[in-house]
């Protein structure tokens, strides 16, 4: 929305970039949340690549005939390679976050933890409440490390929704 914004305040010799950008989202936008599946892998797909290159040659093909039209294409410049820096940013995250034999290794040591606690303390309801509670304490911050760590899949997941707000901003006169 920031370089909609500035190609916006460029003037009417920015439309093609402004359009370039409206498509650019809308690729994003159908590319990763289209058709009922999350498919972040797209964030990075050659068609992407190439719209965002394209529109970016656009924006350094404006003509700057005044000191505001130069500053305006700078900054727009900026942004544009702002915003292409952040989706490869996003790209390069798909992975999960947490090797597997860490969270192996962390979940053996937490069962070892809560064995030995539970074998050294007496049989009571205070004592086996208390486990409980942190036995299923421990088991959710693990079941939210791991959601967190895949951001486009699991029941915790990144919304389409402010992309779809930007797109509807995006080329408003």
């Amino acid at each position: 929305m920031l370089l909609d914004r500035t190609l916006a305040m460029y003037g009417p010799t920015a439309k093609p970039a402004r359009d370039g950008l409206r498509n650019v989202v809308q690729r994003a936008l159908d590319g990763i949340w289209g058709h009922g599946d999350i498919r972040p892998e797209n964030l990075n797909s050659t068609a992407t690549r190439d719209a965002v290159n394209a529109n970016f040659a656009r924006i350094e093909n404006l003509a700057a005939t005044s000191d505001t039209e130069r500053s305006l294409k700078s900054l727009a410049l900026q942004e544009a390679e702002l915003t292409a820096d952040e989706r490869l940013m996003m790209f390069e995250q798909l992975g999960a976050s947490i090797p597997l034999p860490m969270l192996v290794v962390l979940i053996f040591w937490l069962s070892m933890l809560f064995l030995g606690i539970g074998l050294l303390s007496r049989f009571n309801a205070t004592v086996c409440t208390a486990l409980l509670v942190a036995a299923i304490s421990v088991a959710a911050a693990i079941f939210l490390i791991l959601e967190l760590g895949e951001p486009y899949r699991g029941i915790m997941r990144i919304s389409d929704e402010p992309l779809r707000n930007a797109l509807a901003q995006i080329d408003r006169p």
